[in-house]
């Protein structure tokens, strides 16, 4: 069974360095054996400043900084690391039209799963609140994604 982890809690990501500390939490080559990584609207060059300079621009650079979720799947469950990719490549063309996106997929562990993250101001200057409207669309464009894969049951789960 698929699991959509919501990273966030209210404590969490506050901080400017937040930014910094997912990317390269994210984008640790030693977690990314194949290379799977994607950005929309994200500098790939430097993403925590591209997510920034976004935020600064609207003036909106207090509070909540990052927005950081993980879908993990269980052994066996998709084909291999690819279809992760492809999963999360659907996935962050939906909120990447939305707010700077960028995500990797993990193969450090023996269930294949991917992380995503996104800057709480969006292209507009729009706020991510984290509202149950916000969430379950996210929640219902990656189960849209997922049944195309064959997956039909998504877990919902916070990190402790």
């Amino acid at each position: 069974m698929a699991i959509y982890y919501t990273v966030n809690k209210r404590e969490k990501y506050h901080d400017y360095e937040s930014k910094e500390d997912v990317v390269n939490y994210i984008l640790n080559p030693f977690k990314i054996h194949n290379g799977y990584v994607g950005f929309m609207n994200v500098d790939p060059r430097n993403p925590a400043l591209s997510m920034h300079q976004c935020s600064a621009a609207y003036g909106k650079d207090k509070g909540i900084q990052i927005r950081h979720f993980v879908v993990s799947f269980g052994v066996g469950e998709i084909k291999d690391s690819a279809t992760a990719n492809a999963i999360a490549q659907e996935l962050l063309l939906y909120i990447g039209s939305l707010y700077p996106t960028f995500y990797a997929v993990h193969e450090d562990k023996e269930n294949i799963h991917f992380h995503m993250a996104f800057n709480n101001i969006g292209l507009t200057g729009q706020r991510y609140h984290g509202t149950k409207a916000e969430y379950y669309a996210i929640i219902n464009a990656l189960k849209s994604i997922l049944r195309k894969y064959g997956i039909y049951v998504l877990q919902l789960k916070y990190y402790k």
